[in-house]
């Protein structure tokens, strides 16, 4: 897998933003370090631009925190 797509502390505050979610720093940190990266980087990849592949990384990311069960939706 090349290394065209890196998930970043950012990226996971983005969607916790879009989740209405508020986190921590460090909280970020303990997720972003839960995630699986290679994952997403296969998800991010199948866009064509730079705002599809954002679009299909976050939709994976949020699948993750959601899995991990780190916060509920309302």
């Amino acid at each position: 897998m090349s290394n065209a797509w890196e998930v970043t502390t950012e990226d996971v505050k983005n969607v916790l933003s879009q989740m209405s979610q508020n986190a921590t720093d460090q909280e970020v940190e303990q997720i972003h370090n839960g995630l699986d990266m290679k994952e997403i980087e296969r998800s991010a990849l199948e866009g064509n631009d730079m705002e599809k592949q954002t679009e299909y990384a976050y939709v994976k990311i949020r699948r993750q925190i959601k899995d991990l069960d780190i916060f509920k939706e309302i």
